[in-house]
C-alpha cells in the first residue's frame, strides 16, 4: 500500500452504468428493467413478489411492506421461501455498488444463507444483469490505472475482489496507459520538483504502487525530461 498518498482500496465505488437496484419505494432499473406483472405487484418494495420469485395470487397480497407472501396464500415449500428471502437480502447487499459474483455469494453466506441458495442467488443477478464480472474487472482495471496504481497493485485487487483469473487478461488489455498513469502520479506528487531526495521517495512511491523497478524508474527519466531537467536518477 501507499503510505505517501493514501490507500484507495477502501473508497472505491466503481459504478456499472447497468447496475441500479431496487430500493425503498424508488424503482430503479438493473441491467435489464424487472418486467412489470399484470398485477402490478412490483410497485411492492422490493419487486421480488411477483417477479419470478413468488406467485401470489390476488387475495394474498402483502398487506405490509416486506411481506412475500400474503395471508391466505397456500404453502410455500421452505426452500422457494428461503430463495426469495436471499433475493431480498442480495438486493439490499448490492444497494447501488458493484460487486463480484463472488463477493455477493461470500456476504450471503456470511449473513446465514445456505451456499446454495446463495449460489442460486448470484445466478439471478447474473441473469437479471445485476452483477457481471466482467464489466466489474474492466471498471477495476480503468480505477486504479488512472488513480496511478501499476499492474501488480491492480491484480491484487482483481484477486481481492473475487474476480475470476480467466477474466484478468481481458480486463488489463483494455488500459494501455500505464506509463502515463505513473507520468501523472509524479506530476501531481513532485509539483515539478527535481529534487534527488524528492525523487528517489516519489519512485519509491510508485514501486508501492505496484509499478515495477524498471517501469518506476523510466517514469522517473521521463518525468525529468519533460521538466527539461538533466538531474541524473
Amino acid at each position: 500500500m501507499d503510505n505517501d498518498v493514501g490507500d484507495d482500496a477502501t473508497d472505491v465505488t466503481v459504478v456499472s452504468d447497468q447496475l441500479s437496484v431496487v430500493s425503498g419505494r424508488e424503482e430503479r432499473s438493473v441491467g435489464a428493467p424487472l418486467a412489470a406483472p399484470a398485477n402490478g405487484t412490483t410497485k411492492h418494495d422490493n419487486a421480488l413478489v411477483g417477479d419470478g420469485v413468488l406467485d401470489v395470487p390476488p387475495y394474498g397480497k402483502a398487506k405490509h411492506d416486506n411481506a412475500l407472501v400474503g395471508d391466505g396464500a397456500p404453502d410455500v415449500p421452505p426452500d422457494v421461501k428461503a430463495l426469495a428471502s436471499s433475493k431480498k437480502r442480495a438486493v439490499k447487499i448490492l444497494g447501488n455498488r458493484q460487486m463480484s459474483t463472488r463477493e455477493v455469494e461470500k456476504r450471503l453466506v456470511n449473513k446465514g444463507e445456505a451456499e446454495e441458495t446463495a449460489r442460486k442467488t448470484v445466478e439471478w443477478l447474473e441473469d437479471i444483469g445485476a452483477i457481471n464480472d466482467e464489466q466489474y474487472a474492466e471498471a477495476i482495471v480503468r480505477h486504479y490505472c488512472a488513480k496511478g496504481y501499476g499492474l501488480a497493485r491492480i491484480k491484487d485487487e482483481l484477486f481481492r475482489r473475487g474476480i475470476p483469473r480467466e477474466m484478468w487478461e481481458d480486463a488489463i488489455a483494455g488500459v494501455t496507459d500505464f506509463e502515463d498513469s505513473a507520468i501523472r502520479f509524479l506530476e501531481k506528487k513532485l509539483g515539478g520538483s527535481s529534487d534527488k531526495n524528492e525523487l528517489r521517495r516519489a519512485e519509491g512511491a510508485l514501486l508501492r504502487r505496484g509499478f515495477s523497478y524498471e517501469e518506476a524508474r523510466a517514469a522517473v527519466r521521463r518525468y525529468l525530461e519533460e521538466l527539461g531537467d538533466e538531474v541524473e536518477v
